[in-house]
C-alpha cells in the first residue's frame, strides 16, 4: 500500500511540472557515463526568462560535466572541480555565476534566468538544493540567451566535457517560474526520492 501510495505521489509531482508547461522534461534518470549523451530540444535559443532545474549525482569529481549545453558553449549549464564543485551558467565562454558544490554526491541545482531584469544578481538567480544561494558573478549576464543552434545532455555539441554520472531529472522552462519555486522544488524531492 504505501509503495503505492509513493507511486501516485511521484505521479503526481510529475504532473505538476507538465502543468507548467515545460519545454523539456525528463523525470527518468540517464546515467551519463562520459561517452554517452542525447541531442535534445529544450527550446531555450534567444530566451528571455528560462527556470532550470537539475538532479545530478556525479560518479566523480570531474574537471567539468556539461549537463545540458545549448549551441559548443553558448548556454551551458554544468559542475566542475578544481578542489570544490561550481554550479555555472555560461554563454560566449564566460562564467556569468557559479555557486560552490563541495561534494560528488546528488544534488538539485535551479536556476532561474530573467533577462528583463537589472543588473546580474536579478537576472541570474542559482540555488543549490532548494537553497539560494550568493552567486560569484564574472561578466554581465546577457539580456537574453544568444540563438544558438543545437542542444545536448551530457556533453557540449562539440563532444567535449562529457558529464559522468546519472542525470535523475531535468526540468526546463523558457518562461520565469521564480513564484513557482518552492513547489517545483517539492515535486522534484517527491520524484528522485
Amino acid at each position: 500500500m504505501l509503495n503505492a501510495r509513493r507511486m501516485s505521489a511521484k505521479s503526481r509531482a510529475a504532473a505538476y511540472l507538465r502543468s507548467l508547461a515545460p519545454t523539456y522534461l525528463r523525470t527518468t534518470p540517464l546515467v551519463l557515463d562520459g561517452a554517452t549523451w542525447e541531442t535534445v530540444v529544450l527550446g531555450l535559443a534567444g530566451a528571455a526568462n528560462a527556470t532550470i532545474v537539475v538532479a545530478f549525482d556525479p560518479t566523480a569529481q570531474d574537471a567539468l560535466n556539461a549537463i545540458l549545453a545549448g549551441g559548443s558553449q553558448e548556454f551551458e549549464i554544468g559542475t566542475s572541480t578544481t578542489g570544490a564543485g561550481i554550479w555555472r551558467s555560461r554563454t560566449s565562454a564566460t562564467s556569468f555565476g557559479s555557486l560552490t558544490q563541495a561534494d560528488a554526491s546528488r544534488h538539485v541545482f535551479t536556476t532561474v534566468y530573467r533577462g528583463g531584469q537589472a543588473g546580474n544578481a536579478t537576472r541570474l538567480r542559482l540555488w543549490l538544493d532548494g537553497v539560494e544561494g550568493s552567486p560569484t558573478y564574472s561578466g554581465t549576464v546577457p539580456a537574453t540567451l544568444p540563438a544558438y543552434t543545437g542542444e545536448r545532455i551530457g556533453a557540449r555539441l562539440d563532444n567535449s566535457a562529457p558529464a559522468n554520472g546519472t542525470l535523475s531529472l531535468v526540468a526546463v522552462y523558457a518562461s520565469d517560474q521564480l513564484a513557482n519555486l518552492a513547489a517545483i522544488h517539492a515535486a522534484v524531492a517527491t520524484i528522485i526520492g
